[in-house]
């Protein structure tokens, strides 16, 4: 999605309210559309708004992940929903594997208080 799929043909459909229309070809991406946007536009503004994404480093608060502070800090096996979405699918579903489901939390006798 960020930046296309290089030569590869696909295949666009776009519903409106007075038809469809299919349309097959590159995908240029997210990023490369807004660079290339940025670069031949001769309007102040579109440059302004645009530049309002491009950031050349990581933010302070949120290292890159682009979430709130609050939903950073809420964490499974020690990791947040950040660190979850770097794993690539493999290794997420692996260690997803070995988690308990909230049945299974549930179903498991609670350790006693008592002594």
């Amino acid at each position: 999605m960020l930046y296309g799929a290089g030569d590869a043909e696909l295949q666009f459909r776009y519903k409106s309210k007075t038809g469809r229309f299919d349309y097959q070809g590159a995908y240029e991406g997210v990023i490369p559309n807004l660079e290339r946007r940025f670069r031949d536009s001769e309007s102040d503004a579109v440059r302004e708004k645009i530049s309002a994404y491009m950031r050349e480093g990581a933010c302070r608060a949120c290292a890159g992940s682009r979430l709130k502070p609050e939903a950073l800090a809420v964490r499974i096996e020690g990791r947040s929903i950040a660190d979850w979405t770097r794993l690539d699918v493999a290794a997420a579903r692996r260690q997803a594997a070995g988690l308990a489901s909230p049945a299974t939390a549930r179903a498991s006798p609670r350790p006693s208080s008592r002594s």
